[in-house]
């Protein structure tokens, strides 16, 4: 992608608003076509039948579904998220991994506030942008997520328990009187956020499942923290190693 394509990919206000809030929404950013044919790849491949699968109590999660299906490959890689992932970092960047986040119909328990980051074999200092891809119209009934803008100025905190409603609240009480700021998307939206932003995704209280697709991109110098984790534990990694370009494919 030439420089003229990264430029117009990011406005001026957006990035401002992603270092001042930890959040942007970016609406069409996929087309009607691709939004058809990746939610169809999605949903064949949202079941439980891989080794990077995790059930917790509020959603199943599925994780590097790029590396083995080519439909899937092509929306981790795509150019537009590449280009908005190098047009906020204002340099190279690197694919961290895809997942997908899937809550059964009915499923009343929302996913608490918590960061990401610190679940990652990554320094807390590093920079990330999680995308959050609606591959299907996701109302606040239907489990969408709330940010609490300024949050990921937090950069230190230990993981929370995304299951326990007071886990983030209890290490910054502050943020009790934070105000969220909710998101509904349609197909083909996404919101961008920092690693450290704190997020919730609500109940789905409808009668289908809420699948969606998350890639995240991290700045392209970062190096591994050691960490468990489900995508680096089989790599043999060391500490203050940068992560290999032939796992976490590079963009400059």
């Amino acid at each position: 992608m030439n420089t003229t394509e990264l430029a117009s990919s990011i406005s001026a206000d957006q990035r401002a608003a992603f270092a001042r809030d930890g959040v942007i929404v970016i609406r069409n950013l996929l087309s009607p076509d691709e939004v058809a044919r990746f939610r169809a790849a999605l949903l064949a491949r949202s079941a439980p039948d891989r080794a990077a699968y995790c059930r917790h109590d509020v959603f199943t999660q599925v994780v590097d579904t790029w590396r083995d299906d080519p439909v899937l490959r092509e929306l981790a890689l795509h150019s537009k998220l590449i280009a908005v992932a190098r047009g906020l970092c204002d340099g190279a960047v690197r694919l961290w991994h895809d997942q997908i986040l899937t809550k059964a119909p009915g499923n009343g328990a929302p996913t608490h506030y918590h960061q990401d980051q610190p679940y990652w074999p990554v320094p807390p200092t590093a920079r990330s942008f999680a995308f959050w891809l609606a591959l299907g119209d996701t109302p606040e009934a239907h489990g969408c997520m709330s940010f609490l803008p300024g949050s990921q100025r937090l950069r230190e905190l230990p993981a929370q328990d995304l299951n326990d409603a007071g886990s983030l609240l209890g290490l910054c009480p502050d943020l009790a009187y934070a105000e969220a700021r909710t998101i509904p998307l349609r197909a083909g939206d996404v919101t961008v956020h920092d690693g450290m932003t704190a997020h919730r995704a609500g109940a789905n209280q409808l009668d289908r499942p809420r699948v969606a697709h998350s890639v995240i991109y991290l700045e392209a110098d970062v190096c591994y923290r050691a960490q468990a984790h489900v995508v680096t534990d089989p790599l043999g990694l060391t500490p203050g190693q940068p992560l290999p370009d032939d796992r976490f494919p590079r963009f400059e």
